[in-house]
Formats: structure tokens, sequence, C-alpha cells
């Protein structure tokens, strides 16, 4: 055996049909050893594919981001900041379902303003809904609206203000505002979605990619709601996210406002909710290798397995919110001993009492619900349940269909697990690996090219150059160590 697969004499018959008949019927039930032995075989492989993809992952990690700071600082843009969010910048293990892509998320920052908040109510401020702490009304003042028209008219404009006679002050109005800024960005996309007050996102198709636009506002200061979020936890070391670690993330990442209101508010067309995105992504980074591909593989199974739009309840931002509440509860040695296989039993035993109780904690707001309450009609619940009932067999089933989709397994399945096994073993290759890369390489190249030879048509080669250039410098200094390892 050599890391724990049998590499030079196969899969005994006897193993091997195990998957066979897990194949041939979806009802098929098997005693409890059987099941074990199934369980360890799968697990087995599937942590090695795992590794490998978050190996790959990993090494372009650097590349992409490389690839998206570009686009962004090789072009002059007024006043808007482009920050990136969501899965695709998120240190995850992404597996998507074959033919299936994500969208590129955007958020749009408008340059020089900040939001007060808590007691500092002047100028131009937040205020939480009483409904929901994640969200509440931007009001602002007299003086101050004078001061956004003249510096960003089109993008303040006479009916994003609405005036408020119990605060004294206008309530910027989300929905205006999200489309105006998107109007001023420039951005090269065509939207394809009305624009809707309980999303944040403007929706729209570029060349290649889908896109979702968040234009935002930033806090002046992390507000008194979220203050409790690094007092809370562990403070030992052995905890990834910990508490003395989340002191530096309140002391050093923003947090922003987007247009977009509580489902359940008679108010939501006025709302702006909390957004902890970039807090986000500095705690993904912080995650082990064990970590990543537990929670890939665990997302990637719920996706598939609750995919039906009738049904549709938890989002990604509601997985994700309870995978960090676990991280944060767990320490590192107890999530290296934890298989793949076990790990997606717990994470789909915390949906369930999720579910059953409607209630996820938002992971930085105390006392505040995330769960979509507006969502629970039409026999939800009673669907999620009856799929939860046979969960061990259908994340079986759900897994070994992903390995022979993904490594290119005959669909006779008659060595399933032998052809797993060789299959994998070539993507570790160096040759596999360097064409993976080189395909990231030559998509940074079209991009440099092109935002070069576009800043050349407007005069601005010279500045372009000089960010690209620093770019590319920060971006062989952090593949240094990749490289020398």
């Amino acid at each position: 055996m050599e890391d724990g697969f049998i590499i030079d004499h196969g899969i005994s018959d006897e193993k091997e049909e195990y998957c066979i008949r897990l194949f041939q019927s979806q009802t098929q039930k098997f005693s409890a050893n059987e099941a074990d032995q199934l369980q360890l075989l799968l697990n087995e492989v599937v942590e090695k594919y795992l590794i490998v993809l978050d190996n790959w992952q990993q090494e372009v990690y650097n590349i992409r981001n490389a690839h998206h700071k570009i686009w962004m600082d090789s072009r002059v843009t007024r006043n808007i900041i482009q920050h990136r969010a969501g899965s695709r910048v998120e240190s995850q293990t992404r597996i998507l379902p074959a033919g299936k892509d994500t969208d590129v998320d955007y958020m749009f920052e408008l340059d020089g303003i900040e939001v007060n908040c808590d007691n500092e109510c002047k100028d131009i401020y937040w205020k939480p809904s009483a409904e929901s702490l994640a969200f509440g009304a931007i009001f602002v003042q007299k003086h101050y609206r004078d001061i956004l028209e003249k510096n960003n008219a089109d993008i303040f404009t006479a009916d994003t203000f609405e005036w408020n006679t119990v605060e004294n002050a206008f309530n910027l109005v989300p929905s205006i505002f999200k489309e105006n800024v998107v109007k001023a960005s420039h951005f090269d996309f065509e939207k394809d979605k009305k624009v809707s007050a309980t999303c944040p996102s403007v929706a729209g198709k570029g060349v290649i990619n889908e896109y979702d636009t968040v234009p935002c506002l930033r806090l002046k200061k992390w507000p008194c709601i979220a203050s409790t979020w690094n007092q809370r936890g562990p403070v030992l070391e052995k905890f990834v996210i910990n508490s003395k670690w989340k002191d530096t993330i309140v002391n050093s990442i923003p947090l922003f406002l987007v247009s977009t209101g509580n489902p359940l508010s008679s108010n939501k067309d006025k709302e702006f909710r909390l957004s902890f995105s970039m807090a986000e992504i500095s705690c993904f980074d912080r995650l082990t290798q064990k970590m990543r591909t537990n929670y890939g593989i665990a997302k990637y199974v719920y996706k598939r397995l609750f995919s039906e739009e009738n049904y549709d309840l938890l989002s990604s931002y509601h997985l994700k919110t309870i995978f960090l509440h676990m991280v944060e509860e767990l320490s590192e040695d107890k999530w290296e001993n934890m298989t793949s296989l076990n790990f997606i039993r717990v994470f789909f035993s915390e949906i369930k009492s999720s579910i059953m109780k409607q209630n996820i904690s938002h992971y930085f707001i105390k006392a505040c619900n995330v769960f979509p309450l507006h969502k629970t009609s039409g026999g939800k619940e009673k669907y999620y349940h009856d799929k939860f009932l046979n969960e061990m067999h259908i994340i079986s089933k759900t897994i070994l269909e992903l390995l022979c989709s993904d490594l290119e397994i005959p669909n006779d399945y008659s060595k399933t697990l032998e052809f797993a096994i060789r299959n994998i073993n070539q993507l570790e290759t160096s040759d596999k690996m360097e064409r993976y890369i080189a395909g990231y390489l030559t998509r940074l190249l079209s991009m440099t090219t092109y935002s070069l030879h576009e800043n050349y048509l407007k005069g601005q080669l010279n500045e372009a150059c000089d960010s690209v250039r620093e770019i590319l410098c920060k971006l062989l200094m952090e593949s240094e160590p990749t490289v020398s390892a």
C-alpha cells in the first residue's frame, strides 16, 4: 500500500462489489459491516481526490487574483473601487456540477464616502432595524446631501433621496443608488434581470462570464452590534479562528453596506444590509487544507441533493455561515482527525437542526437569525426531512457519481475505485499540473495585453504599465515559496 491506497494489485473483487451494488439500486440496503467497508473505501478515494483538486486550485489562486488586479488597477475609473467577493476569491475547494459555473462577484465601493453608525448620527449614517440587526436604513442630512450631489451628481440624483420626517433627514433609496452606481461604473456587460429590493446585486452577462455587481458604501467602523464577535469563542491558537486573530480583523478589515432589504420587513425598499464579505474572505484564508476540502465536498453534495428550484431553501451563504461556526468551535486537531464522509454527516446534522429550529445564527452579529423564514412554505421542510432519512446512501451515491464524472471513469462502473485511483495518480504528475497552470497564465497574459492596449487607446499606457509591473512583481514574490518547495 502507498498513502493508504492499494496501487499495485488493484481493488479486491469483494470490495469493488459494494460500489457496483450501490449503483445497481438506489434503494439497496447494506449490513452494518458492509456499509462501514463502503464508507472506508469511499473516504480513502475521495480524500485523495480532494487533496489533488485543492493543490491544483491553490497553485493558481494567486494567478487568479492577479488577473483581477490587472483588470481593476490597469484602468482609471473615476471614484468607484472594485472589490472581488464570493467563492471565487474565498480560499475554498470549489467543486461544480458538470457544465455549471459560478458568477463573478464584484463589489463597487463609492470612494471617499464613509458611513457613520452607532451614536454618530451626522452627515451620512446607518441605523439598524429593530426587526433584524443585519439590516437598516441610511440617512443623509441636508447639508451632506448638497456635498454628495456636487461631487457625484450622476449617482446621487434627486430621486435617490426621500425625506424622512421622523429622522429629520433624507433616506438614501437603495434601488436608485444601486442602479446609478452600476451605470456610472461603465462596467461592460448587459443587464439581464430586473433590480430587486431584496437582492444586493445587479446581475448581468459579459463576453464570457455572468456577473453579479454589488454597489456598496463603506462603514467608518465596525458597529457595536458586531463588536462581540472578536470577544466570542476560543483564545487558544489551536483554534484556527480565535479571539486574538479576530482582533486583527476588526482593526483592519472594513465592513460595507449593500442595497438589499430584509424580505420580511415592510420597509425592505428602504434598507441596506451589513456586508462582511471581506471578513469572510479573511476567515477562509485561515483554513487548513482539511477544512477547505471537507467543506468543498459537503457543499457540493448538498447542492446536488437539494437543487430542485421548487424546494429552494438554504443558499450558499447559509451553508457558509453554518460552516464558519463549526470552524470556530472545533480545534485544528479535531479537524485533522475527521474524515470527509464523517464531516458531511456532521455538517448535514447541523443543517437538519437549523431547518427544524428555523434558526441560523449570524456569524458576526449576536442574536440575529438569518434563517430564510420567507421561504418556508410549500412543504419544503418535509422535502428536506425525507431526503435526510436516507442521507448516507444518497451521499455515497452522489460522491461516486462525482468521481466517475470528474475522473472520466467508464459508465459500467466495473472497476470504479481502481479507475479512480489510477486517474487521481495521473493528475498528480507534474506534466498535468504544468498544463493546468499554463492555462491560467495564458488567460493572465491575454488580460494583461488587452488592458495595456485599452489604456494605450486612452493615452494612459504609462500608468497602466506601472500598475501591471507592480502586480506581477507581487505575484512573483508570493509564488517564490511554492517554487522553491
